[in-house]
């Protein structure tokens, strides 16, 4: 059965534009094998189900093909599936983020020193 590295293909999997920043993300957690915590050199293998989140968005993949090769994005998509229960809650938590950016200010154009302090504040109150 083949195999490769995690961050490898995460970044094959145009996930991440550089393996640096797949790993990084694999290290800070946001990165879950099996619903259990990973580390870069994992060997990840078909038919395992990969969590990932970023930002806000959060989705559950199966992996269909092994490549530690980067290729075109459709190449990319063929190597996996995400999960129908990801796709709707994806789609919630977008909308959900769509709400949230509702203009505080009153005016149009370049905020004033004024409005520039409103927005501070209100972006620490969340």
């Amino acid at each position: 059965m083949l195999s490769t590295r995690l961050d490898k293909w995460l970044w094959a999997a145009r996930f991440y534009k550089t393996r640096a920043l797949s790993r990084a993300a694999i290290e800070k957690g946001r990165v879950k094998v099996n619903d259990a915590p990973a580390k870069p050199s994992k060997d990840i293998v078909e038919g395992a189900k990969v969590t990932i989140r970023q930002g806000f968005i959060s989705r559950t993949i199966e992996v269909i093909s092994i490549s530690d090769k980067r290729n075109n994005a459709a190449e990319a998509e063929a190597m996996y599936s995400e999960t129908s229960e990801s796709i709707d809650q994806r789609k919630v938590s977008m909308a959900e983020q769509k709400a949230l950016q509702i203009n505080p200010l009153k005016t149009k154009g370049k905020p004033s020193k004024r409005d520039r302090r409103e927005l501070d504040k209100s972006k620490w109150q969340r």
